[in-house]
């Protein structure tokens, strides 16, 4: 019976171990119970093997104790004893059937009123027991021998997949005897809802019992569990979402964010707050430094900072300037549980707003009408240089139209302007004329540019007026000038070439006739030697008015150069009429020029070319007058001579010239003299230019204007330049060798324009200033206008190769080409040098002062050095110190010289004799 006991013990344990919910109370009361459900179903009990008991023993003993003989008495005995066993055993069967029956009683009441759900398994998954909530709770009802994976159909996992029937606890619990707890298990429900299960297994087994095991298997509803956790799986999967959309928000930020908690302690900062502060300084758990006292503050006394500027110190090293604001984080109490700063780098605004300012000051300082209109070309702001140019106040022309300054034939520049502008596009500096208050017309140059709004959207224009009435004076002077004689007013080489190419043309094609004049006048040098230039300069004047005054206006006179003077005859009544005009010219000539307390005798050989003779261009028309004059100083001078055609002979000469030069240029026959350029605040020379000079053995002194002329047209120019700028380096480099000299001296050197563009000029110069040891600030390069009138970009780029070399450039003889400012602009040149028909037009034309004074301007604000050439007076040489010439060169200075006489005076300038 004990051992039956104990086998229904076991039993019990493994059930109550199924049951979570019950107390301990009630295991401890039944545990040792019999088991309620009786033996499982389908499992036999073990049998009980009866053996002696204490009663048996007892009985046997009582009647050993009576005296019976074991032997005699052994039958009786036993039956005796057999028949208490029987009865024994019948009562205590009795006794355990009915106590099995209360225990049995007491259990199906106590599994009935379960919330849980049992259900109970035989060793082949069947059903073989369950209680009433096992049926509630799997909404099906139940019956026995029913398999397990039969019962709910589809079962889910917590994750919502399919349960695999291997998996299932009772299955694995039954293949191997261990227990599952809290197994959830979800049971879904025609109504599309799921219920959710919490499954224990236990296995009813003793411990000689072997696989597969019966189970026991309790359940518990959690759905209300499960959807409270899903509620809250959902509220903290929102709050990260929410919290992760915050941190994306700030770090997008381009506000630099600092978060701190209650203790001061920064807690979040942004990647903007790093790239302001530091890393270093706004790490997360750093307290908050002194340079954020608007988050401090926040924190300690729950102000709320806004809008405060503060400078810092940038982690790279600048300085910058911040905006911050800064407000308390406050709890549910309204306790201060941290704080928040936002801070704003404004240092590019405050950039800006300086430079704003800075730009509005310098628009009303601008003597530039600076304006700005709408897109109908209203206009909206109008600066103080719009007022003083126009005459105009800010509050009588805003809202105005543009047109009011525009005279009508300017009225279509508007519309085209803009057009322009609407597109986008701007327009840049052109000249116009406006109208101002007075009705005074006004020269302008007039940029336009439009103005965008943030998105790029054009919104209105931008234009700036330049008043230009004085350089278009003096562009119309430079112009005049450009073809016009300074000295004499006359024309120059220029416009006399471009009316005989057009008289020349007129005679080819519609026979027109015409008459060509080459003159000069004898002895011109010597009275120039003998009475100075400044006599010289009044005598050429008084010459070509003398001559004018025999003229029609139809006729052209010209000053090619020195005393040399053409004259262009058109519409002319055949060769009497020409000789009468050349008599006539002979004969004025006669009277003596009266200039000052001097009276001067002078007169005039004249070359002349008829039409007839004149061949087909005008360079030859020239070139036949020349030989002409020439042969008129060959019969005595003080005569003309009209050209023929036996007179080509005299191109042989001008061949036997070209002959002896090309001799002379290999023999070196020729020299090189160097008239000093001088510092006039100092009185001492600072450079020189060095000159071509020729003495023949036959023909003398030959002119340097002929030869040079020769060697321009046979190509000798480029060895004869060659020939002089090396003799020039020579020169200086052994004079530099002198400690007296200064390192700085340099020699100015002429270069043709065959020579410029010859191609290797640069490495020419080059090899030089190595050859003699030469810098190249000791040398500079001369060039004249024509050298660059029809080659501009290519002689920009070559003058960018000289400079390169450290040579300077000037610009010589300006004023005497085509003058124009753009070159002073566009051209790399680093000196001007001023012709001598400028500074001879100083004592008695105020013009000449006038556009020496503005060109000195113009040349010094481009950072160009200025040469005032042709000094050759003590009155000149005033003049030109007067307006501010820092360097001259003339007669009035110094000769030219040969190189030991300029030796002498770099090294004793106290004993050197100055002309």
């Amino acid at each position: 019976m004990r051992l039956f006991c104990l086998h229904l013990r076991r039993r019990n344990e493994s059930l109550f171990d199924n049951l979570p919910l019950l107390g301990t109370v009630l295991s401890r009361s039944v545990v040792g119970d019999i088991h309620p459900l009786g033996p499982v179903e389908g499992r036999r009990p073990a049998k009980m093997k009866i053996t002696k008991t204490t009663g048996e023993s007892t009985v046997v003993d009582k009647l050993h104790e009576q005296g019976a003989s074991p032997t005699s008495d052994a039958s009786v005995l036993r039956h005796e004893c057999e028949n208490a066993l029987a009865i024994g055993r019948a009562t205590e069967r009795e006794d355990v059937q009915a106590a099995l029956g209360n225990s049995e009683n007491r259990w199906r009441t106590l599994a009935e009123s379960l919330a849980e759900g049992l259900l109970v398994y035989d060793e082949h998954s069947r059903v073989s027991g369950w209680n009433r909530s096992a049926e509630q709770l799997l909404n099906i009802p139940l019956k026995k021998g029913a398999v397990s994976g039969q019962i709910a159909g589809t079962v889910l996992s917590e994750d919502g997949s399919i349960f695999p029937v291997d998996d299932y606890p009772t299955q694995t619990t039954r293949n191997t005897g261990q227990p599952r707890n809290g197994v959830v298990m979800g049971m879904p429900r025609a109504d599309g809802r799921v219920s959710w299960l919490s499954v224990n297994t236990r296995a009813l087994k003793q411990p000689t019992d072997t696989p597969p095991y019966p189970v026991v298997a309790s359940f518990t509803d959690i759905t209300d569990r499960k959807l409270a956790e899903e509620a809250l799986r959902r509220e903290v999967e929102a709050k990260e979402l929410e919290r992760r959309r915050l941190t994306t928000v700030l770090e997008a930020l381009p506000l630099a964010v600092v978060i701190a908690d209650a203790d001061g302690r920064i807690s979040q900062v942004n990647a903007a707050a790093e790239a302001l502060w530091g890393d270093a300084l706004v790490s997360p758990g750093r307290p908050v430094k002194d340079y954020e006292m608007g988050l401090a503050r926040a924190i300690v006394r729950g102000e709320s900072v806004l809008g405060e500027e503060m400078g810092i110190e940038h982690p790279d090293g600048s300085r910058r300037t911040v905006l911050n604001y800064a407000l308390p984080l406050r709890d549910r109490r309204e306790d201060i549980a941290g704080g928040v700063s936002v801070s704003v780098d404004i240092s590019d605004r405050k950039r800006s707003e300086t430079e704003r300012s800075l730009l509005a000051a310098i628009v009303e300082a601008s003597p530039d009408a600076i304006v700005s209109t709408d897109m109908e070309g209203k206009i909206t702001s109008w600066n103080t240089g719009a007022e003083r140019m126009y005459g105009y106040r800010e509050d009588e022309i805003i809202g105005k139209s543009i047109s009011v300054i525009m005279p009508p034939e300017c009225q279509d520049e508007l519309s085209m302007v803009l057009t322009a502008i609407a597109k986008g596009q701007g327009v840049t500096y052109f000249d116009s004329v406006r109208i101002n208050k007075a009705g005074e017309r006004v020269d302008v140059s007039v940029a336009v540019t439009p103005i965008t709004d943030a998105d790029g959207r054009v919104r209105g224009a931008a234009k700036i007026d330049r008043n230009i009435s004085e350089r278009k004076r003096m562009e119309e002077q430079l112009q005049h000038d450009a073809f016009h004689d300074r000295l004499t007013g006359v024309a120059n080489r220029s416009l006399f070439m471009d009316r005989l190419e057009h008289v020349v043309a007129r005679a080819a094609r519609f026979g027109e006739p015409f008459a060509i004049f080459v003159m000069d006048m004898d002895n011109f040098k010597l009275i120039n030697d003998s009475f100075g230039h400044q006599v010289g300069d009044q005598l050429l004047c008084a010459f070509v008015e003398r001559i004018q005054s025999l003229l029609r206006p139809v006729d052209t006179l010209a000053r090619f150069g020195g005393d040399e003077f053409t004259l262009l005859l058109e519409e002319t009544e055949g060769k009497a009429a020409v000789e009468q005009i050349a008599d006539r010219i002979l004969s004025a000539l006669d009277q003596p020029f009266q200039l000052g307390p001097h009276e001067i005798n002078v007169s005039s050989s004249i070359g002349i070319v008829l039409d007839e003779t004149a061949c087909q261009s005008a360079d030859q028309a020239v070139r036949n007058a020349d030989v002409a004059l020439y042969e008129a100083k060959r019969q005595g001078k003080n005569q003309y001579v009209v050209f023929d055609a036996r007179m080509r002979g005299e191109e042989v000469s001008r061949m036997y010239l070209e002959s002896e030069l090309r001799l002379a240029l290999q023999q070196d026959q020729l020299t090189v003299q160097f008239q000093p350029i001088v510092d006039l605040d100092v009185g001492e020379p600072v450079g020189c230019e060095a000159l071509a000079r020729w003495k023949h053995d036959v023909m003398g002194r030959v002119d340097t204007a002929r030869f040079i002329t020769v060697a321009e047209d046979t190509g000798l120019i480029t060895p004869l330049g060659r020939f002089v700028l090396e003799k020039a380096c020579a020169t200086l480099g052994e004079w530099l060798k002198r400690p007296e000299v200064p390192q700085d001296f340099y020699v100015s050197v002429n270069v043709s324009p065959k020579e410029f563009y010859s191609g290797d000029l640069v490495p020419f110069v080059g090899a030089m200033l190595d050859k003699y040891r030469l810098r190249g600030a000791n040398l500079r390069l001369e060039i004249t206008e024509n050298v660059i009138i029809q080659h501009d970009r290519e002689a920009a780029a070559i003058l960018g190769q000289i400079q390169a070399l450290g040579v300077r450039t000037c610009l010589d003889d300006f004023g005497t080409g085509y003058s124009s400012l753009s070159y002073l602009q566009q051209l790399p040149f680093d000196v001007i040098k001023v012709d001598r028909s400028f500074i001879q037009g100083l004592s008695d034309k105020q013009q000449s002062r006038e556009i020496l004074r503005a060109v000195l301007g113009l040349a010094t604000a481009l950072g160009m050095d200025v040469v005032a050439e042709g000094a050759e007076s003590p009155e000149q040489l005033a003049e030109i110190r007067a307006l501010g010439f820092r360097w001259g060169q003339g007669y009035g200075l110094f000769h030219p010289m040969d190189r030991s006489k300029l030796a002498s005076l770099l090294t004793h300038p106290s004993t050197a004799e100055q002309s």
